[in-house]
């Protein structure tokens, strides 16, 4: 699931104001806002429809955490092992390699 910040970003690089994205996903300005703010969870299809409009290019950047964590995946390490070496938990590291297989579905 995207986080408020990454939904705000794609919207951003869209170019779109809330009130453009907001009728182009056919809900309120200030649901928006509201998802833009983390204050409400949006619904996988609600994602699904915003996807159309974000620019698909900023959505796969990853971030340095991300970028170690999908190369030691592709090394077949453990959750375990990756977080050791990151210094997070096993947790944490099946978290984020979570987030950006969703990523890869929505697109």
């Amino acid at each position: 699931m995207p986080t408020p910040r990454e939904l705000k970003q794609w919207r951003k690089a869209a170019g779109l104001t809330q009130r453009k994205i907001a009728a182009l996903l056919k809900i309120t300005a200030a649901h928006v806002t509201y998802l833009e703010r983390g204050k409400r969870s949006p619904s996988t299809a609600l994602i699904a429809r915003y996807w159309k409009f974000a620019p698909h290019t900023s959505a796969f950047e990853l971030t340095e955490r991300q970028r170690q964590v999908t190369q030691l995946r592709s090394m077949r390490l453990t959750y375990a092992a990756i977080g050791r070496q990151l210094g997070i938990s096993a947790e944490r590291v099946r978290q984020i390699e979570m987030r950006l297989l969703r990523r890869v579905r929505l697109s």
